[in-house]
């Protein structure tokens, strides 16, 4: 088990709490990062933990535990955060928490990883981005695949890395965070003799809309270039990529041969 605690000084309130302040107005704050790890014969599994805190540890005590809440392993828990910009008695996280886990066979160097990203905590309400991936290498030509899946998971608090769906529309206009039985998809490949990965299918292209695609008359910067077309995303048609059958997202991972890392939990 490792765990770091870095502790700092902030004019940024959106991380900061206004109980924690310095004698300059400035907010004490620290990233804190707890890191556990397994290894049994080739397999060798990680789980990474980190998140945004308040509060300056103090000199001489164990900084992590004086400013986080703990799981019984040691490493930080997530369900434990700060409702507002005051701490309190409260040793939860306050800003940008994220978890990550993987399962590596070390001697192919394949791997199933996932990592989950929430900005702020909402009382297991929300939901967190996740990315995942699944690397496989075939013994006989050396050549490597690697398929990328992105979408959005349960709250951070409690997710077990099950990818739900996609949110094309998390904050614009109209936003209703609904979830569609969609994700993003990339795969790559790199022979034995290549430089850099390639990539191959590639399905990520959306509208900012609750249904991922546009109607006639929406408008929208489809290229990402910074300028709008006078007819630039109408009608745009999402590319996401979608389960097949009756399949859900996650099963469709599953049957792609993506598992879930063991100590995401």
């Amino acid at each position: 088990m490792l765990r770091l605690a870095l502790s700092y000084l902030s004019t940024d309130a959106s991380i900061g709490c206004v109980d924690q302040m310095d004698s300059s107005a400035r907010y004490k704050v620290a990233r804190l990062t707890s890191l556990g790890y397994n290894r049994q014969d080739q397999w060798l599994s990680l789980r990474l933990r980190s998140g945004q805190y308040c509060g300056n540890g103090s000199s001489g005590t164990d900084q992590f535990e004086e400013l986080a809440a703990t799981a019984m392993s040691g490493e930080l828990d997530p369900a434990v955060y700060l409702a507002s910009n005051l701490r309190g008695s409260t040793q939860g996280w306050r800003q940008g928490f994220m978890r990550m886990a993987s399962d590596t066979v070390v001697s192919a160097q394949t791997s199933d990883f996932a990592y989950a990203w929430q900005d702020l905590p909402l009382n297991g309400l929300s939901r967190a981005r996740l990315f995942a991936g699944h690397s496989t290498l075939d013994t006989s030509t050396q050549a490597r695949t690697l398929a990328l899946f992105h979408g959005y998971t349960d709250d951070i608090s409690n997710t077990d890395g099950t990818l739900r769906g996609m949110v094309c529309n998390w904050s614009g206009p109209g936003a209703t965070k609904t979830v569609q039985n969609a994700y993003q998809y990339q795969q790559l490949s790199l022979g034995s003799s290549a430089t850099g990965w390639a990539l191959g299918t590639s399905r990520v292209h959306y509208a900012p809309t609750n249904s991922c695609s546009a109607s006639s008359t929406m408008r929208f910067d489809a290229n990402g270039d910074g300028s709008l077309g006078s007819t630039e995303g109408q009608s745009f048609g999402s590319d996401l990529a979608v389960p097949s059958g009756s399949n859900d997202v996650h099963d469709e991972l599953i049957q792609q041969g993506y598992l879930s890392p063991v100590l995401l939990m």
